[in-house]
């Protein structure tokens, strides 16, 4: 069945479901006690209720005593913080001396305007975490990640205003967040000598040393490994890995970043860097997915170490699974997961075109290393949400795109039409034939194979449905 039944009056009881014994498992609570979960469908039974997942349920448990305080709504408490600090830093106890000269005053004026915005944000993220969204997330507080739900709101609004902007205008205004910025930075180009072995060089293997101890090849494994912590399926990831280097193929006249040697795109970013960041990460997945969860609380832990060891495991997930996309299993699964692939791709594209555009230089800028842990911290409960709503049923109730996977939508949309709109005339070369061609080709072929698996698919199923009546 799709509903989980939980039963608080007799939990030493196996309920076990009669049209599927395997269903039932054991869950351990958060007091230590193991609580018999059955997948049948029960309405209304004598000291059980109807609950959706097993976080709703955790959520549902009685908090442990010691960390109560950490979860009993203090939103008065938060409103007077707030506004003693409103009050501190908005000068409002203080007699104003207003400069008397222009230069002072416009500096005056500027500092104010500065830190106007920014108490502004800072209000907005209080209330966002006091009084956001219930998140489906738990850990290691579901503060957290009403907090992430408030950054992802003021980025799209961000976008959203330098959107309207020129891109004249918007590199200088991004000055205001980095005083480095506003000056067109240097582009590596990797494919400038191609040679394996060069005799002329004391370093006959100056090209491969120098791209392997690049400061990118590290963080090309630690993204593929975060990619897996995150969709948790081989198929996609490998998908993702691949289409990506044809799309640094694509974009290279563009983008000089994007130029590498053949050895570079296949061998030391798909073979070894990203291969094995994925292989790392699912490896991770596996651990945690099968991993035994006993979360007693702090009380019930005995010992100081072991209460010092509990308290490190609340920053770990409260439970973890597979996520079963399957790619291929039929027509609509695939356009719904080429959706999914395709999102990837365009937030992985969007910061190469941003920080082209907008003259942003990554190792001397924290904006574009903020987006990356901003985009982390959103894809782990926005891919949770659009899993979730694809494996929706008639029953579950989840009739709407979770509001995670909804800012991420209006996100991409907003950083794509941003790259659009700034990059306009910045390309003046145009596209290699072969490349617009190979894509058509591919486009067409793709589309002309799932309609005849889309009918044959029909077929089948019409099939069944009559010999079933």
């Amino acid at each position: 069945g799709n509903e989980r039944c939980y039963s608080s009056a007799h939990p030493h009881l196996p309920w076990r479901c009669k049209r599927n014994p395997i269903a039932s498992h054991q869950s351990t609570g958060s007091e230590g006690r193991h609580v018999n979960v059955c997948r049948c469908k029960m309405r209304k039974m004598q000291g059980m209720r109807r609950v959706r997942s097993v976080d709703e349920y955790e959520r549902l448990e009685p908090i442990d005593p010691w960390t109560s305080v950490f979860y009993k709504p203090r939103t008065m408490v938060f409103l007077c913080i707030g506004f003693a600090i409103l009050i501190y830093y908005s000068g409002a106890l203080v007699e104003q001396d207003i400069p008397h000269t222009m230069e002072k005053l416009g500096e005056l004026r500027y500092k104010n305007y500065k830190n106007g915005i920014l108490g502004a944000c800072c209000a907005f993220l209080l209330y966002s975490t006091v009084q956001g969204p219930k998140a489906k997330m738990i850990r290691p507080h579901p503060a957290v990640w009403r907090f992430v739900h408030g950054l992802m709101v003021l980025y799209l609004v961000f976008l959203v205003f330098l959107a309207f902007q020129t891109v004249h205008d918007a590199r200088q205004f991004l000055k205001h967040l980095s005083p480095d910025l506003g000056v067109e930075p240097s582009e590596r180009n990797y494919a400038e000598d191609c040679r394996i072995y060069m005799p002329e060089k004391d370093n006959k293997f100056h090209g491969i040393l120098s791209t392997i101890f690049d400061p990118f090849v590290l963080a090309h494994s630690l993204g593929w490994f975060g990619r897996a912590l995150i969709y948790r399926d081989y198929a996609m990831l490998w998908t993702m890995s691949i289409l990506f280097e044809l799309s640094e193929i694509t974009f290279k006249h563009m983008l000089p970043n994007f130029a590498e040697c053949w050895w570079d795109s296949w061998v030391l970013d798909v073979l070894l860097c990203n291969n094995l960041g994925i292989i790392a990460g699912m490896q991770a997945v596996k651990y945690f997915a099968t991993k035994k969860y006993n979360w007693r609380g702090m009380s019930a832990t005995p010992g100081v170490y072991d209460k010092a060891k509990r308290a490190l495991f609340q920053f770990t997930p409260a439970s973890f699974e597979w996520y079963i996309w399957g790619l291929t299993s039929s027509p609509r699964r695939f356009i719904s997961c080429t959706v999914l692939i395709l999102f990837d791709l365009a937030f992985a594209l969007n910061s190469f075109f941003l920080k082209y555009e907008l003259w942003i230089e990554p190792p001397s800028c924290y904006l574009n290393s903020a987006r990356l842990v901003l985009l982390f911290s959103m894809a782990v409960p926005s891919v949770r949400d659009y899993h979730e709503f694809l494996d929706r049923d008639d029953e579950a109730g989840l009739e709407k795109l979770g509001s995670f996977a909804w800012l991420s939508s209006g996100i991409l949309f907003a950083e794509t039409l941003i790259c659009y709109k700034f990059g306009r005339g910045l390309f003046p070369k145009p596209a290699p034939p072969i490349v617009f061609w190979a894509w058509t080709s591919s486009g067409i072929a793709l589309a002309v194979y799932w309609m005849v698996w889309y009918l044959r698919d029909r077929g089948i199923q019409v099939d069944q449905k009559a010999k079933s009546t």
